[in-house]
């Protein structure tokens, strides 16, 4: 349409004959519908991307904990019992909570709770492999999710988490 359009009005002889009306009669529009369309596709295809990055935004936020930035409970429960999670791979699961932590929030203030809460979480993800989940499980329980583990192993990495956090104090 557009090469149409552009030689008729380039051309004005042409452009008042019978078919030269009749062209631009129907070319008109379709050419002015066209660039309305295509700037409504565009206008439409730049509201999606951004919803898109908006909705993946929300769906991080309601699968981490804020606090320390690990999966909290239901961002764990979703991948735990997700069909593409391998049960037969031997998972290991560790569920520990901080003694006395009730004492620190009413001795320090819920500010100074909230920093240890962030550190074990720091500590325990450092200390783990970056296939191993780790989750805030509630309040002061922590979950840990490991693939492929014989028990005793697991054991292991248990006391060793437990002795890592013991035995370095928390400012």
């Amino acid at each position: 349409a557009l090469p149409i359009l552009g030689y008729l009005v380039s051309h004005p002889s042409d452009l008042f004959t019978p078919r030269g009306i009749e062209l631009f009669v129907m070319f008109g529009p379709a050419m002015l519908f066209s660039v309305v369309f295509l700037e409504f596709n565009k206008i439409t295809n730049q509201r999606i991307a951004t919803l898109t990055s908006e909705r993946e935004a929300m769906e991080a936020l309601a699968i981490h904990d804020p606090l320390t930035q690990v999966y909290n409970r239901r961002g764990i429960e979703r991948i735990l019992f997700s069909p593409t999670f391998n049960q037969t791979a031997n998972p290991g699961l560790i569920l520990f909570d901080l003694d006395h932590f009730k004492q620190i929030n009413d001795r320090y203030g819920h500010d100074t709770g909230d920093r240890v809460l962030q550190a074990v979480a720091q500590r325990c993800q450092h200390s783990l492999r970056q296939a191993d989940l780790l989750a805030r499980w509630g309040g002061e329980e922590f979950l840990i999710v490991i693939q492929d583990i014989p028990e005793d192993v697991l054991f292991g990495i248990a006391e060793g988490l437990r002795t890592l956090i013991a035995q370095h104090p928390i400012g």
